[in-house]
């Protein structure tokens, strides 16, 4: 009876030990992942990230804008907002928001936004949208 109770107390020593282990590795990997949040850049409205090209491609439910950004800054943008502003006529009927990761130095990357419930059979025949690159961060 005594050896039982000497090796559950071993064992509760033990998981009390490997718990703690875990805790630490974990915190520790926490830290380091805000540590590299709070390493990168954030820029409102940054320049050198342009709209080159975009359509608007209406379906069934969603409107869908597609098009092209390119890079003529001097650095690489590892993640770029981009938001749509939908309007018929003068009136907006609803903004949009996607973003675009990796966007490297003079390239040019496809972006899709997707307006939700924003579709259908009865679209306004002056229907527009303005496109405008609103942030960016980079390391």
């Amino acid at each position: 009876m005594k050896k039982i109770a000497i090796q559950s107390f071993v064992s509760l020593i033990s998981g009390g030990f490997l718990a703690l282990g875990f805790f630490t590795v974990f915190h520790l990997l926490d830290r380091s992942a805000i540590a590299e949040l709070d390493a990168q850049q954030r820029v409102l409205n940054p320049d050198g990230i342009e709209i080159v090209s975009s359509e608007i491609k209406p379906n069934e439910i969603n409107l869908i804008i597609t098009g092209k950004v390119r890079n003529t800054d001097v650095r690489e943008w590892s993640l770029v907002g981009i938001e749509a502003k939908i309007f018929a006529g003068q009136a907006q009927v609803n903004k949009c928001l996607n973003a675009i990761h990796n966007v490297a130095l003079n390239s040019e990357r496809y972006f899709e936004i997707r307006c939700l419930n924003a579709s259908g059979s009865n679209l306004p025949e002056n229907l527009n949208y303005k496109l405008k690159i609103t942030n960016g961060s980079y390391f």
